[in-house]
């Protein structure tokens, strides 16, 4: 039985690493573009889907969100639940926090202008 990379270093007789074969690189080559091409496409798909359902109804819709939400349910289904919910926390707090970050700061720029030309 011929023995490679970590199971020669710590000697173990019993464990035995699989070899890659030519074909297997040149379909994980392949097929790693073409699946992430595939969820690309689906993501795109659903965003363009969701925005055109909520315009039809009569509503506004961010195109950054729903690429997001697409991105994450497209990853979530390829994956296998793998997404990591820090960053999709982190976005949603962004979209939460903005608007009102915004309001505070052209407040605060509103203010210094009015002292500044009309002192």
């Amino acid at each position: 039985m011929e023995m490679t990379g970590v199971a020669e270093t710590i000697r173990a007789p019993h464990a035995e690493v699989p070899r890659r074969t030519p074909n297997d690189n040149v379909h994980h080559t392949i097929m790693q573009p073409l699946t992430i091409l595939l969820f690309a496409t689906i993501a795109q798909l659903a965003q363009a889907a969701t925005i055109s359902l909520i315009n039809g109804l009569g509503y506004n819709a961010s195109i950054n969100q729903t690429i997001v939400g697409a991105l994450a349910g497209a990853g979530t289904a390829a994956e296998g639940s793998n997404v990591d919910r820090r960053v999709l926390h982190n976005i949603l707090l962004g979209w939460l926090w903005s608007p009102f970050l915004g309001v505070s700061a052209a407040a605060a720029a509103s203010v210094v202008l009015h002292r500044i030309f009309h002192a």
